[in-house]
């Protein structure tokens, strides 16, 4: 532990600047970076199990992620941005000890590699991911853990293992994705490039490794393109964070968390939080605060904090990306979290965990987030879009519209004026009983002649 402890701050000075050269790449989850003296038990105890006759102490030095990094790449620069990264680490003279591309196999999604420090001879861990693969990493961590415990049956193995393929067989994999590899086709490209810009900088040098060690305090680039504003109903407002602006493509966002629109720092920063803490640390501590069950909870973090979506922002206008952050919901989570919520707030809590989750429910049966119809859109004096109004036919309708209020809970008016019957079921205090009632609304709406899967 003192060793790790002590080379830790120059591998993670390194690791912040070999992914201030990627584009939108961003180190998540920075504050795991070390892991705890309980977990290094835990894996000292299940690797003894497994080899009876080792020795303790080998053991613990062949523990290869007492430091632990995770790189996200968005998937539109996936292959070339961590191509880069890896050939980054090479350059500056840290040693691959192990690089396990699994991208175009199928379960887990990802890249796990491990590399020594030239410096301390520490060996740390570096994964990379996209938003979506980091997703399911962080969604399939329970089933991980089944997985790795000693004595599992063998049927109830391949069930788990079942359940991880099916989970990251739903990840999109980037374009090129499987092709990376160690001293891959980029490398000297990478490297001439960036000795280049160091010369220029630096002036005349003795090699190429000593130009990079000077890397660090080179600033990340950033997007050029200035910000576009959004009026999705997850979507917030207010002075934003500093960084790169919204960019288009299958996986464009705002700046490198992919947020559909520029959020406040105080909303962004717990949203990032949440999105970096596995579920296992802060579901159950959610849980317990606000006696809402766990199950729900994790669907919906995945759902609101996690996952991109499609989301319609004007006539004709479409972004793809995080739902935006917004101070009021951001606040919930936070205090979900620390336990500080009245009464109040944890019935607001549970609406806004039947809402979600209801709405993530008719989303994966097919139904868009929001519809693009025009009648829907309100216009200021200027021409542009001014809000958003409540759809008067269910064709018109999205699964925002469909679920119950987020605020209030339940239905109100809102159902009856598209024709709809409230559902039968009356939800639990702890939401546990909430797939019967998404069946009760799935039937209703194919009632009404709404095509769901």
């Amino acid at each position: 532990m003192r060793r790790s402890q002590e080379a830790e701050p120059r591998i993670t000075e390194s690791m912040q600047a070999i992914t201030g050269r990627v584009d939108d790449g961003k180190l998540t989850g920075l504050e795991y970076r070390l892991k705890g003296e309980d977990s290094l038990k835990r894996k000292l105890a299940t690797d003894m199990l497994d080899d009876i006759g080792m020795d303790h102490t080998r053991m613990l030095s062949d523990i290869k992620d007492s430091i632990r990094y995770t790189m996200e790449v968005p998937a539109r620069n996936y292959a070339d941005g961590v191509q880069r990264a890896v050939n980054d680490l090479h350059a500056r003279g840290f040693e691959n000890v192990t690089f396990k591309n699994t991208w175009d196999s199928p379960g887990y999604k990802g890249i796990n590699s491990t590399w020594r420090d030239p410096v301390s001879g520490q060996v740390f861990e570096l994964q990379f991911h996209t938003a979506d693969s980091f997703a399911a990493k962080m969604d399939g961590h329970v089933l991980y853990e089944k997985e790795r415990l000693p004595g599992v049956p063998p049927d109830e193995l391949a069930a788990i293992r079942l359940e991880q393929s099916e989970l990251f067989g739903r990840v999109p994999v980037p374009h090129g994705a499987g092709d990376i590899r160690v001293g891959g086709q980029a490398a000297a490209d990478a490297a001439s490039a960036l000795g280049r810009e160091l010369d220029a900088a630096a002036g005349q040098v003795d090699s190429l490794g000593d130009d990079l060690g000077r890397a660090d305090s080179e600033t990340p680039h950033t997007d050029p393109h200035a910000p576009e504003r959004g009026t999705d109903g997850d979507g917030g407002a207010g002075d934003g964070l500093g960084g790169s602006p919204y960019t288009d493509g299958p996986n464009g966002g705002w700046s490198g968390a992919g947020w559909v629109d520029q959020p406040s720092e105080h909303a962004g920063r717990i949203y990032e939080s949440l999105r970096a803490t596995p579920n296992h640390v802060d579901v159950p501590q959610m849980a317990r605060n606000t006696g809402v069950s766990e199950s729900v909870i994790r669907d919906v973090k995945t759902h609101m904090i996690r996952s991109q979506h499609d989301v319609v922002v004007g006539p004709g206008e479409w972004k793809r990306g995080l739902f935006t952050p917004r101070d009021d919901i951001a606040n919930l989570w936070d205090g979900a979290r620390k336990g500080t919520l009245t009464p109040d707030q944890i019935r607001e809590f549970k609406n806004l965990m039947s809402h979600e989750y209801v709405e993530s429910q008719l989303m994966k049966r097919g139904l868009p987030y929001l519809r693009d119809e025009r009648g829907l859109w309100r216009f200021g004096d200027d021409g542009t879009v001014d809000g958003r109004r409540s759809p008067k036919s269910l064709s018109a309708a999205g699964a925002h519209d469909l679920s119950p209020n987020p605020v209030r809970g339940g239905f109100g008016m809102a159902w009856q004026k598209l024709g709809l019957r409230h559902p039968q079921t009356q939800l639990a205090d702890d939401l546990s009983n909430i797939d019967d009632f998404v069946k009760d609304i799935v039937q209703e709406l194919k009632a009404k002649g709404l095509d769901l899967k």
